[in-house]
This record gives structure tokens, C-alpha cells and sequence, in this order.
């Protein structure tokens, strides 16, 4: 709790953990850089700001981007990190909800659509 009380945006940064760490996501913690600029469009970050909200979680994170093979590497160093952000229980406030993650990542997806279409249609 000590270091997740560290980052000031308490939202943004459960919101970002829970897209990265959802244990609703088949497969492991690896995403392709592409995969992890679409997550920042979806969530409505910057470039790279995905990448800066993780860079005071190095002692419960190790974050390795490869920009040689085009991934974003995250493990934790301990299994019960994203045990204890699921469970409410135990996370108190730092807990992720996978249904309120999955809609608000939907939501996200369907207004980066929505902005799309809107983009297109005007310039044709």
C-alpha cells in the first residue's frame, strides 16, 4: 500500500494496472509496443505516459522495454501483487474491479471508434 500511496493520481494509476495486470487477459504479462499504444489511446493517455505512470513501481514491477523486439515486458516480483489489487479485501482503496476495467477499457475503445468515424466522414 506504501508504494501504491506514493503516485498522486490514484485512478489513473489502477486504471493503467488494471489493463496491464487484469487476470482476465489470457497469457502473460508481455505486450507488444503496438498493443501498449493502443491501451494508452484507449485509457485517453499520452504517448509514453503508460510507461512514466509505472516508473516508481520498479520494486513491486520489473518493467523492461525492448525496443529492439518491440515489447513491454512486466512482471511482478511477487505473484500476490496483482492478487492483492484484485481482491477487495485486501486492497482497500488499490482495488481493481475487472468489470469496471474491462467497460471502462470498451468505453475507451468505442470513443477512440466513435472519433475515427467522426475523422473519416469529414474528410470525405
Amino acid at each position: 500500500m506504501q508504494i501504491l500511496s506514493n503516485y498522486p493520481d490514484t485512478c489513473l494509476l489502477l486504471r493503467v494496472l488494471g489493463g496491464l495486470l487484469s487476470p482476465t487477459r489470457p497469457g502473460g504479462f508481455s505486450y507488444e509496443l503496438g498493443w501498449v499504444e493502443s491501451l494508452q489511446a484507449i485509457l485517453g493517455l499520452h504517448p509514453g505516459q503508460l510507461v512514466h505512470v509505472l516508473r516508481g513501481f520498479h520494486s513491486v514491477l520489473d518493467i523492461q522495454v525492448s525496443q529492439v523486439y518491440h515489447t513491454l515486458g512486466i512482471t511482478p516480483f511477487h505473484a500476490s501483487f496483482p492478487q492483492f489489487l484484485f481482491e477487495q479485501t485486501r486492497a482497500g482503496k488499490y482495488y481493481i474491479d475487472t468489470q469496471n476495467i474491462n467497460a471502462d477499457l470498451v468505453r475507451g475503445a468505442a470513443d477512440l471508434m466513435r472519433d475515427y468515424d467522426k475523422r473519416k466522414s469529414s474528410l470525405e
